[in-house]
């Protein structure tokens, strides 16, 4: 689960454990994941992609886990 979240989508709680764990480990992703604090309020049982758009973490909510989004960061 530490590894890259940005191939796929996940549940709200997949990202945050991703994010918590990223930020409070040493990993290649723990200076992204320290600037992803903000996306603590996703629910849980929801899914969601992410992707980077110009190099920041963007989050688009989908209907189920492994979709994925075809151009995400348009819109």
């Amino acid at each position: 689960m530490y590894e890259n979240p940005f191939d796929k989508s996940l549940s709200g709680l997949e990202i945050k454990d991703w994010i918590w764990y990223n930020a409070s480990h040493k990993t290649k992703y723990t200076a992204l994941a320290k600037g992803m604090g903000a996306m603590f309020n996703l629910d849980d049982n929801k899914f969601y992609m992410l992707t980077l758009c110009d190099g920041k973490p963007t989050i688009k909510e989908v209907s189920q886990r492994g979709e994925t989004v075809e151009n995400p960061c348009d819109g």
